[in-house]
């Protein structure tokens, strides 16, 4: 979560949003997970905005 690259992805899916939508990406409490909601004007734009998000945590979870 302190992945600087991952903010900054975080905040370009926002943008693209455009204040009608919300992102929340965060650690589980309960599960060794990380949580990306995402609230759009549509679910396609929600989906792919989670989808995009989803991808970059697995690929920065690969390198690890």
């Amino acid at each position: 979560m302190t992945d600087l690259q991952l903010q900054e992805r975080i905040r370009l899916q926002e943008a693209e949003l455009a204040g009608e939508g919300r992102v929340l990406v965060r650690p589980s409490g309960t599960e060794e997970l990380i949580r990306v909601m995402v609230e759009a004007k549509t679910i396609e734009i929600a989906k792919k905005a989670a989808m995009d998000l989803v991808d970059y945590i697995k690929n920065l979870v690969e390198k690890s």
